[in-house]
């Protein structure tokens, strides 16, 4: 049997997935001119965390070790890509003076 952690990397990863969704609806919604990096980074967030609840799942169903490993280095890769977000929006605020996707 899969142990738990596989069970934890799904829901977790489904929600960050949620958000980088949303994040990517606003900002085309609000029909930014520009193009940001933040928009790129997000769709490969997006990406990453699709094949980390991928994996995640595959290991619930078929009790496989290694495909919960692979979900696991692949959703640290993806909180680590939450952080870079982040101190990309910060780092843009703090010399523009504006958001990134305003």
């Amino acid at each position: 049997m899969a142990s738990k952690t596989a069970a934890h990397i799904l829901g977790s990863s489904l929600n960050l997935l949620s958000i980088c969704l949303i994040i990517l609806t606003s900002i085309h919604l609000t029909k930014s001119s520009q193009q940001h990096l933040i928009d790129e980074l997000t769709c490969v967030l997006a990406f990453i965390l699709t094949a980390t609840s991928i994996l995640s799942f595959n290991s619930i169903r078929k009790d496989n070790l290694n495909h919960e490993r692979y979900a696991e280095y692949l959703f640290m890769g993806s909180i680590i890509g939450v952080l870079g977000i982040v101190i990309y929006i910060v780092l843009y605020f703090w010399m523009t003076g504006t958001i990134p996707f305003n």
